[in-house]
């Protein structure tokens, strides 16, 4: 009786297709392995005593409780819901993978694409630390089935940034430098385009991405691993303990190991980033 309870459950309900069949087989799994308990009931219900229990036999329970008229009826009535429509910007070009940020980018696409999602990847030749080729493209349609759109630089967009880098300070984050309007134009194009439900932008740096009322109706995610205007500052202040190119540790200072080191700076994020991460209704950090 537990176990048509709760298969019966998870069919009736509304989550993906995909999803119904992995709670099942590892419902499976667990009745098998996992409490004896529950086999002898599901035993006794079958009149399976004295039978040697395996993931097969519970398997033809479920399978019967499958073709019952009440979940042939909740499965007709409760279709499995459409993919999410994802958009995704990732600065990089992530394949072949030469960085942990190409690795954990391929890994989300691969999560998503496995919670049923589809996906198109928005990138740039503006800021990727290596090449896009159709190699690279080609990958991602074959390996996770994602479309990738691929903005070309312009030669505004070289004036642009030219004129970003004139106007930056040391010891500030040059936000606008990120956030070129041809790019700025084209996510919205390709946003209106495919008119996703789910937007994931990678960095706040270019977190100004998702600005504008249209992107107002879409859930807003954004993985931005750490603040990036606290972690600069306190690079900034650790580089010159380790700027030669062989560190010996007995020259190392005492206070620079102080686990307390970088709280007793008082450093601070600039504003500018919590306002980014304000866009999003979700934020991703490790």
């Amino acid at each position: 009786y537990i176990a048509k309870q709760v298969i019966e459950t998870v069919y009736t309900s509304n989550i993906l297709i995909q999803d119904k069949h992995r709670i099942k087989a590892d419902f499976i799994e667990t009745l098998t392995y996992h409490n004896q308990d529950w086999l002898g009931r599901i035993a006794q219900e079958q009149d399976w005593l004295g039978k040697n229990l395996t993931a097969a036999n519970i398997q033809e329970l479920l399978e019967s409780i499958l073709i019952s008229d009440t979940v042939a009826k909740a499965i007709a009535q409760n279709p499995p819901l459409n993919p999410t429509k994802t958009l995704v910007f990732f600065p990089h070009n992530p394949y072949p993978v030469k960085t942990g940020a190409h690795r954990r980018c391929l890994e989300m696409l691969a999560g998503l694409r496995d919670l049923g999602c589809e996906i198109v990847l928005f990138s740039s030749t503006l800021y990727s630390d290596q090449p896009w080729t159709q190699q690279s493209i080609d990958f991602l349609k074959v390996k996770y089935g994602i479309d990738t759109f691929i903005y070309q630089a312009t030669e505004n967009d070289a004036r642009y940034l030219e004129s970003c880098r004139t106007k930056s300070q040391p010891d500030r984050i040059n936000w606008e430098y990120f956030n070129a309007p041809g790019l700025m134009d084209s996510f919205k194009q390709i946003f209106r385009q495919f008119q996703p439900t789910l937007v994931v932008v990678s960095y706040s740096l270019w977190g100004r991405l998702v600005s504008g009322k249209e992107f107002d109706a879409v859930v807003k995610v954004i993985d931005t691993i750490d603040l990036i205007s606290l972690t600069l500052q306190m690079f900034a202040v650790a580089t010159p303990y380790f700027s030669q190119p062989l560190i010996d540790p007995a020259t190392i200072a005492m206070d620079v190991t102080d686990e307390d080191f970088f709280r007793n700076l008082n450093l601070r994020p600039e504003q500018e980033e919590y306002d980014i991460c304000d866009l999003y209704d979700y934020t991703i950090g490790i």
